[in-house]
């Protein structure tokens, strides 16, 4: 016996005008969906959720949680990449509720970055890894900024430094938009070290979290080694 069918968006909320192409990844259960847009720095143009007990074959049934634009993407960004053009990544695995996308930059060092995206009940998992893999060290950072279309309630990190700025954002949040359900935001890197930074930027919230902490210089992975940081979207 076949379940029920629910129509989803082909594109996140904005860009149903837009040629860029994009990948969907959705919910086993159909209850969440992700996109991205691997040649544009692996950025995640939008994931949203069903809203719970709401099952029209309507774009109001689903709600924004990560909303971005090409002036405002969320996307995986390095230090030395401001001002610059976005890198181009490229897919490497994808199925219905996944994808993989990896980035080899140009130049004398020898690095090797590479991005899984999956959702499972309803929860986007992100998770960055970066490898050297010349004979002399690198020096780099990672950094992922979400731009998300409310503040989370909660983050949890073993060791997150959290800006101050995120009590000065609940604050705002609380005035600007109706608190609806909320967000878990859960954040892990190695070593046990990173920095999570919220600023209000018109209706949304950007996110900017850090493998290391803000006053710290740029980590150095050794030959052979590798750093990673995971971040985990979950709307209550």
């Amino acid at each position: 016996m076949r379940g029920p069918v629910f129509d989803m968006p082909a594109s996140p909320s904005g860009w149903e005008e837009s040629s860029t192409q994009l990948a969907r990844i959705i919910d086993p259960l159909g209850e969440a969906m992700a996109w991205f847009a691997s040649e544009f720095g692996g950025r995640c143009d939008g994931y949203a959720v069903r809203r719970a007990g709401d099952h029209a074959r309507v774009r109001h049934a689903w709600r924004d949680i990560i909303v971005g634009s090409m002036s405002m993407p969320s996307a995986v960004i390095r230090e030395d990449d401001a001002g610059t053009p976005p890198s181009r990544w490229r897919f490497v695995e994808r199925d219905p509720a996944s994808c993989t996308m990896d980035w080899m930059p140009q130049g004398p060092q020898a690095e090797y970055w590479r991005m899984t995206a999956s959702i499972n009940d309803a929860q986007l998992s992100l998770a960055i890894r970066v490898e050297s893999s010349g004979a002399t060290p690198i020096q780099t950072d990672i950094r992922l900024r979400l731009v998300l279309a409310s503040l989370p309630d909660v983050i949890r990190s073993r060791s997150s430094v959290l800006s101050q700025d995120v009590e000065m954002c609940r604050d705002y949040g609380m005035t600007v938009r109706e608190q609806q359900a909320g967000i878990d935001l859960i954040v892990k890197s190695s070593p046990d070290t990173s920095t999570v930074l919220i600023e209000p930027v018109g209706n949304e919230f950007v996110c900017t979290i850090t493998d290391h902490q803000a006053q710290d210089a740029p980590p150095v992975i050794r030959p052979d080694g590798f750093r990673y940081l995971s971040v985990q979207i979950n709307a209550r």
